[in-house]
């Protein structure tokens, strides 16, 4: 096996109401044993948002420049984390290698940017993972909201940014009720239930419509990806450490279209309008959003602005797509 990368300090934020909450703290136990005495462990709140934030922030100016922060959590919590990373400047250290470096580690319940940057875990060893990888740099989606009465939100987004249905079914996943009862299903028991929940809400989802460079579109679903949404299955043809996105609009809810577009984003035949500039939206019905799995209510009338940030944060990657030859 390879020599392990010799981080100065290993911090691991940790959500213990998570629905993979016992693998991760076997993961926890594994990385003890791999960096014995640098590992330390900080549990996020339960709070809400804003602490968390806040928890982050505080851990973020704590980093030295060859740190490894591990996220034993979902995608929720590694955008809190790239968030808060990019308030300190942690992201920003010049030469890989040398600034902090975003671990997740499977924690949550879609686990989208860790399936992408190291694939399943199942039965894989962390020293696997920590030994084959190398940092590489993603430039997140920032999503910024500005709704009637001039309030602005932002986001940033590791993996995707979504308008419509599945949004819908984000709120679903969310619910505690649901999490808990998730956390003690297998994987393949879990994605199928996942699988049933989207074609629930499919089906009864409405359209709602949008205006882009003074065109008014109906969608059932608006898709802005950095990444795959569907990491465990498959991987969109573009990688993450590349400065532009996909943008896919489903305007019908049929089901044969549906499927055709699932096939057509899988075998690389038409994942989207590929993107490297900003996009701006002006929302006329009330959605729902998500960003990387975090449900957020637009109200209509809201102004939104999609764009790549052009500060990368860094990550440790073992089986990331590495950019193609190919020009935007």
């Amino acid at each position: 096996m390879a020599d392990l990368p010799d981080f100065q300090q290993v911090i691991v934020l940790f959500n213990p109401a998570s629905t993979r909450a016992k693998l991760s703290r076997q993961r926890i136990k594994e990385l003890k044993r791999l960096y014995p005495h640098k590992v330390e462990v900080v549990e996020t709140s339960a709070d809400g948002r804003e602490a968390n934030l806040e928890l982050i922030r505080k851990l973020g100016h704590r980093l030295k420049p060859h740190s490894l922060l591990c996220v034993a959590a979902g995608d929720g919590t590694v955008s809190l984390a790239v968030e808060a990373l990019a308030a300190t400047g942690k992201q920003a250290l010049p030469r890989a290698g040398r600034q902090a470096v975003l671990f997740p580690m499977w924690g949550g319940n879609a686990n989208d940017l860790a399936h992408m940057l190291n694939g399943l875990v199942l039965r894989r060893r962390m020293a696997t993972f920590v030994a084959k990888a190398t940092v590489v740099p993603i430039h997140p989606l920032v999503c910024t909201i500005k709704d009637i009465e001039g309030k602005t939100t932002t986001r940033i987004a590791a993996c995707y940014i979504t308008f419509g249905f599945s949004a819908s079914m984000a709120r679903h996943l969310n619910d505690a009720d649901y999490r808990k009862k998730a956390s003690h299903r297998s994987l393949a028991n879990k994605l199928l239930h996942e699988l049933s929940h989207l074609f629930k809400a499919i089906k009864q989802a409405e359209r709602f419509s949008y205006s882009e460079n003074h065109q008014t579109h109906r969608a059932y679903e608006l898709i802005f990806a950095n990444g795959s949404r569907i990491a465990k299955v498959d991987r969109l043809p573009i990688s993450l450490s590349e400065k532009y996105f996909y943008k896919n609009n489903l305007e019908y809810k049929r089901f044969g279209a549906i499927v055709n577009k699932l096939i057509a984003v899988i075998s690389d035949k038409q994942p989207g309008h590929k993107l490297n500039r900003q996009v701006h939206l002006n929302i006329h019905d009330p959605v729902w959003a998500q960003v990387d799995g975090e449900p957020l209510a637009v109200e209509a009338g809201s102004r939104v602005t999609i764009s790549v940030n052009s500060r990368p944060f860094f990550a440790l990657a073992s089986s990331l797509r590495q950019p193609s030859d190919k020009s935007s």
